[in-house]
């Protein structure tokens, strides 16, 4: 499994102590894998860390998962959404599951001072073509640290073609 953008998030450490052993972790950040690296130290013979952005990503691992917390609302460009995208399609398995999650439609317009792209099921779908079968969705109603409410969206796609 890879997680795209995996941040400083703890999902590593969940997987690791539900017996993953070869998890991947893709980040921008060099100081967010650093912190990931230091606190995950004992099981660095099952991670696999990638410090650069996706739409450069080349890795000779394809993946059973890929996960995505909020990585691709962040690309505006639909040019690099196809980038991303065919990164997608080159590494994740056929039968592979896709769960990405992202702004829905009635949630923030940016984040991080940075805009993003809203997503609903018929956008994403759209936009991921027949080479995904949509499993499920869900909306979460996020807190933020601010005290607002922000709206996600999660989908879970299964790689069909």
């Amino acid at each position: 499994m890879i997680d795209i953008g995996c941040g400083v998030s703890i999902l590593a450490d969940n997987l690791l102590a539900k017996g993953f052993n070869n998890i991947s972790l893709l980040e921008l950040s060099t100081i967010a894998l650093e912190t990931l690296k230091h606190r995950l130290k004992k099981s660095a013979d099952k991670l696999t860390l990638y410090n650069e952005n996706i739409l450069d990503f080349e890795s000779d691992s394809t993946f059973k998962l890929w996960h995505d917390r909020a990585v691709f609302h962040f690309l505006t460009d639909p040019k690099d959404q196809q980038t991303y995208l065919q990164k997608l399609d080159q590494y994740l398995q056929k039968d592979g599951l896709f769960l990405l999650a992202t702004f829905s439609p009635d949630g923030p317009k940016e984040c991080s001072k940075l805009n993003i792209v809203q997503y609903d099921q018929t956008k994403i779908c759209n936009l991921l073509g027949d080479k995904f079968s949509l499993i499920k969705t869900l909306n979460e109603k996020h807190p933020h640290p601010n005290g607002s409410i922000q709206s996600f969206n999660y989908f879970l796609f299964q790689k069909t073609k």
